[in-house]
């Protein structure tokens, strides 16, 4: 069996719902390609605006579940959990955005190096950056 290599990936941000300063999302992936491969763990995240510069970006490993092998056949899907505050914290500006604007995701899928771009549309995550994660799950 393969990993989930970027190649073989596509993804979406799904909205789970918001609360008095945070943000929660659901990062789907979803094999694209005509064969199985597999997902284990985290992967890596990075911010980026607009014109695709990064932006601090500091993911921490945090949320349940934790890791487990998920097989992910022909149009299968793994999720996994994002939360973050849009309060300004520390040295970060009170008016305006907290960090620059985040319009796309560079996803890298566990134990690879190359990573592939994913849409988002939730504006500046705070706190320089910090995303709680939780490892991949069935979606």
């Amino acid at each position: 069996m393969t990993n989930c290599t970027a190649d073989l990936l596509t993804g979406s941000v799904e909205t789970m719902g918001a609360a008095a300063g945070h943000r929660s999302v659901v990062l789907v992936v979803t094999n694209k390609s005509n064969r199985t491969c597999t997902i284990k763990g985290f992967g890596g995240l990075q911010l980026l605006t607009a014109t695709r510069e990064q932006i601090p970006t500091n993911a921490e490993r945090n949320l349940d579940p934790v890791p487990t092998l998920i097989r992910l056949n022909p149009g299968g899907e793994a999720g996994k959990r994002l939360h973050w505050t849009v309060v300004a914290t520390g040295d970060e500006p009170t008016t305006g955005p907290c960090q620059p604007v985040a319009s796309a995701i560079n996803v890298l899928p566990p134990d690879e190096t190359a990573p592939f771009e994913v849409d988002y549309e939730f504006g500046s995550v705070c706190d320089h950056g910090k995303l709680e994660t939780s490892a991949y799950y069935p979606h």
